[in-house]
């Protein structure tokens, strides 16, 4: 069993590979917007992620956390990194979907 700060770090890795993957493809920047993972509930990973200043309140429930190094403004980039990272926190136990918008 993983602890949260764990799960966390393995969520990262992900993300950042996902980011790297994308960006091998050239894909382009096109849609505009953003992506967020959305968790349910309230769980130990939630409490890890509030202790460390990361992610707040979900909308319109839950708690939401962000890409982890996506600077940019490509909807489709922040999508592979959120489920990249989404899908980590679910084979954790941890419900995770993610939330995407177009700007």
């Amino acid at each position: 069993m993983y602890t949260p700060a764990e799960v966390y770090a393995l969520a990262t890795e992900a993300g950042l590979k996902a980011e790297k993957a994308y960006d091998a493809e050239g894909n382009g920047w096109y849609p505009c917007g953003f992506s967020r993972i959305q968790l349910t509930g309230r769980s130990k990973l939630v409490t890890y992620l509030k202790s460390q200043g990361l992610g707040g309140k979900g909308y319109p429930k839950g708690y939401s956390v962000g890409a982890v190094g996506a600077h940019s403004q490509s909807m489709c980039r922040t999508e592979a990194i959120c489920n990249a990272m989404a899908s980590v926190f679910n084979e954790h136990g941890f419900e995770a979907y993610v939330r995407s918008n177009i700007d």
